[in-house]
């Protein structure tokens, strides 16, 4: 199921590097939050509600899935069109403080969805005069207190009758935003291996003539020692077997090239998501900016990282990629430095003037206009 965009849906990055949605439960979700609960192995179950209840998983849906208002929020997370995760608080008529649930589906633990909804859901809570959420816990279930001290709340808990007894905070204090920025600068390095070191990439796009944008990039990343597999999409290439599509291709790309014209690129787009591409970067200049927003709506949907449209590439050359996919004339010298700059014209004279400076310029080199 796709998030209807607004204001109140929010795109973020697991551990992993994949995109997922956080938005709020609605009344239609009930049946699939059931679902994920019913499917859920027994001792999941167990951890969850105390005892393996199908029941009980489908009372949780309903409640979960009912009207929310300050005293009562749930959020969905969503994976791929699938609801994999929900947290919900509940208003415990204490002063300031409310009850809070978790759960997240058995197949995608382990990737910080968990996380990303109580840190969601805290922030919800405190704008709601919350001050702090409670909860009670098999002592047996260390992942669930493991999921509040990831998320760098410090907690007060006693344990009694083989029930954990929880209290925990909801400020901000350094502590959190450390934990909460750490979490954020690896789920970001991660997202980006599939752009900056792919082991498959697709260039798409090209012509007959033999200058052209799609065909320099290609002819680029050819004589760069890049040490990937390399697929071209068009009708003729120099040097590497060319299909006519996306989903000819023998194996899945993490990152295709799109050099089309503009009034393909989302079409190619979609293509791309379909197959499972995780980065785009788009040469395209020329679209209008619906266009650029559809796109970046297609990327998002399909959990793929966007750099353009009208860009001038992307290249690293660290030992081991070495990926030249833009259209400057000479490849970045191998070196220490990293640029990620707007301007086209920047793009092209920096890495060339670092590179005269010998071994000191950049691994990476790009141009976006907009990006996921």
């Amino acid at each position: 199921m796709a998030a209807e965009p607004g204001a109140d849906v929010a795109h973020a990055l697991l551990t992993d590097g994949a995109i997922v949605v956080i938005r709020p439960a609605r009344a239609e979700d009930a049946p699939e939050v059931r679902r994920m609960h019913e499917a859920m192995s027994s001792e999941s179950q167990r951890m969850r509600f105390f005892v393996p209840s199908a029941v009980v998983a489908g009372q949780v849906a309903e409640r979960v899935c009912a009207v929310q208002d300050a005293d009562r929020r749930a959020l969905l997370a969503v994976l791929d069109g699938e609801i994999v995760g929900m947290a919900s608080y509940d208003a415990t008529g204490g002063p300031g403080a409310a009850e809070v649930a978790l759960a997240v589906a058995d197949h995608v633990r382990g990737r910080g969805v968990g996380t990303l909804l109580l840190e969601h859901l805290a922030s919800l809570a405190r704008e709601n005069g919350i001050a702090a959420f409670t909860a009670e816990v098999l002592a047996s279930n260390y992942e669930m207190q493991r999921v509040f001290t990831d998320a760098g709340m410090r907690l007060r808990q006693r344990t009694e009758a083989g029930v954990v007894e929880m209290v925990i905070p909801l400020d901000q204090d350094d502590h959190y935003l450390d934990a909460v920025g750490r979490r954020e600068s690896r789920a970001e390095r991660e997202s980006l291996n599939r752009m900056l070191r792919p082991g498959v990439v697709a260039v798409i796009g090209g012509t007959r003539r033999a200058v052209s944008v799609g065909n320099a990039i290609l002819r680029n990343i050819c004589a760069s020692g890049y040490t990937g597999h390399l697929h071209a999409v068009h009708p003729r290439a120099t040097g590497v077997v060319a299909y006519h599509s996306v989903a000819e291709l023998p194996e899945t790309p993490d990152l295709a090239v799109i050099a089309v014209p503009p009034d393909s690129v989302l079409e190619v787009a979609v293509a791309c998501g379909e197959r499972g591409v995780g980065a785009l970067v788009a040469i395209t200049s020329g679209l209008a900016p619906q266009a650029g927003r559809e796109l970046l709506t297609v990327c998002r949907e399909h959990g793929m990282r966007l750099v353009g449209p009208n860009c001038f590439g992307i290249a690293n050359m660290e030992a081991g990629v070495g990926l030249h996919a833009t259209f400057a004339a000479r490849p970045p010298a191998r070196g220490q430095a990293g640029v990620v700059v707007q301007s086209g014209g920047v793009g092209v004279m920096l890495p060339e003037r670092l590179s005269r400076l010998g071994s000191v310029s950049p691994p990476s080199s790009l141009r976006a206009t907009s990006s996921t």
